[in-house]
Parts: C-alpha cells; sequence; structure tokens
C-alpha cells in the first residue's frame, strides 16, 4: 500500500472522529439548553402558588379583624342601651312609688320631632312644658330622646332648665362611633312652690353635629 493511500486513510478517519466529536457536544448543549428550559417552568408553578397562598392567608386575616372589630362596636352600643333602659326602668319604679303615696295634682307632656346642633352651650331643642300647681308640689320629669352624633366620642348632653334657670342635672352618652345612636333618658324631680312652671329640656355636643330624632318628656306635679 502506498505512502498516499495510507496518508488520505489517516485524513479521512480523523475527519470522522472529529465529526463524531462535534456531533456528540452539539448534542449535550442541546440536551442541556432543553433541560433549563423545562426547569424555569417548574419553578414558577412552585413560586406562583405560594404568592397565592399568602395573598389568601393575609385576605382572611383582615376579614377576621374586621368581624371582630364590629362585634366590639356592637358590643359597646348594647352596653349603653342595656344602661339606658335600666336606668329609665329604675326611675319609672321611683315615680309610681311616689306617686301612690302621694296625689298627683297635674300631668303634661310633649313630644319632639328631629332636633340638630352643633352647639357646645347649651341651647333649646322646643322641648317644654308649662305645668301649674295649685299648691306646693314636686314636679317629677321623666324625658326621653333617642341621640345621635356625626362623628365618633363625641359627648351629647341634656339638662333641665326650670323657670329657665339651669338645674345642674343632666344626661349624657359618648357616641362611640360616627352616626351611632344611643338612648338617653334622665329623670329627676323637683320641688316648687304653687304656680305655673315651665320645665326644658336643652342641649348640647362636645363636637361634631348632635340630632335627637325623637324626643319625649312628661312632668307630674306631686302633692308635698
Amino acid at each position: 500500500m502506498s505512502t498516499k493511500t495510507i496518508t488520505r486513510i489517516i485524513i479521512g478517519a480523523t475527519i470522522f472522529v472529529l465529526v463524531i466529536i462535534i456531533f456528540y457536544v452539539q448534542s449535550n448543549l442541546q440536551q442541556n439548553v432543553d433541560r433549563e428550559i423545562v426547569v424555569e417552568p417548574e419553578q414558577v408553578e412552585a413560586t406562583e402558588p405560594k404568592k397565592s397562598k399568602d395573598s389568601m392567608t393575609t385576605d382572611r386575616l383582615q376579614e377576621i379583624e374586621d368581624s371582630i372589630a364590629k362585634l366590639e362596636r356592637n358590643e359597646v352600643d348594647q352596653d349603653l342601651a342595656i344602661k339606658d333602659l335600666s336606668e329609665k326602668n329604675e326611675a319609672t319604679v321611683a315615680a309610681s312609688s311616689t306617686a301612690s303615696d302621694h296625689k298627683i295634682l297635674t300631668t303634661t307632656n310633649a313630644k319632639g320631632s328631629s332636633f340638630t346642633t352643633t352647639s357646645t352651650s347649651y341651647s333649646p331643642m322646643a322641648m317644654f312644658v308649662n305645668i301649674n300647681c295649685p299648691v306646693q308640689c314636686t314636679l317629677w320629669i321623666e324625658f326621653y330622646t333617642s341621640s345621635k352624633n356625626n362623628s365618633a366620642n363625641n359627648v351629647n348632653t341634656y339638662g333641665v332648665f326650670l323657670n329657665g334657670q339651669d338645674q345642674s342635672t343632666y344626661s349624657q352618652a359618648t357616641i362611640p362611633v360616627a352616626n351611632g345612636s344611643v338612648s338617653i333618658a334622665l329623670n329627676t324631680s323637683l320641688s316648687v312652690a304653687a304656680g305655673t312652671h315651665t320645665v326644658e329640656i336643652k342641649t348640647k355636643t362636645s363636637g361634631g353635629t348632635l340630632t335627637s330624632d325623637v324626643s319625649s318628656l312628661q312632668v307630674m306635679g306631686i302633692e308635698r
């Protein structure tokens, strides 16, 4: 076999080996690229449910906090309503006892429509009665109203005035939430001489806008 023939065989074999090596390298590179492409979606799929789960947990916690806050507000409103009704019931029992021991000389009452004020000092709310006692008597006063305020934590106050004079007798309530409503009862007794007397309820607020939707005033003249 000639030298040229041997040289050609060696060159051909070398080229064949190089072709195999190149093919093998390209095949490995393609597999690596395919593997990277497959892995990336798995990572995305693994993280997306985590974000969704965290978001659902946060929303659920917020719902629970809102529900607890609402229950606390309702509990405050119920406690205030129960307290007001208890005071009104005690006052009514006391009035009945007094009336049973003494003669009721006269009775008068008034009902009020919706009233609104922002005054921080006592102002008239068109809630008054004139009562005539033929002799010295005790005026038994019962006042009731549904009170509101358009802002939270303000104090609504209702005071008794006799013949235009402040009697330093009042009932008040703190409105715990904006536009919240509480029932307020004011019951007291005043000793007066014979004659005609004007009993009036005035109101004020520490802030915001006070509103009384329904009000009633009853005054009994009881013999002393």
